[in-house]
């Protein structure tokens, strides 16, 4: 579970799990409010995107990925 805080300001937390074919070595992540688990959107971080078993870069690649032009709440 990672938090963050995107764009425009609204609190959310990220839930990932490991990923299956094709993305295996990969993460699945759901994108939820902080306020409560109301998903919001999900997508996949490739294992070519960051090593995903370092809990730091995954951090860092969501924490971009939030703030990315991709996110618009």
């Amino acid at each position: 579970m990672y938090n963050a805080i995107t764009k425009k300001g609204t609190e959310v937390i990220v839930y990932t799990t490991k990923d299956v074919e094709p993305n295996e070595g990969g993460l699945y992540c759901e994108i939820n409010l902080a306020n409560g688990d109301i998903p919001l959107d999900d997508f996949c971080i490739h294992p070519y995107d960051c090593d995903c078993s370092n809990d730091s870069a995954v951090e860092e690649y969501i924490k971009n990925y939030i703030l990315s032009d991709e996110i618009d709440y």
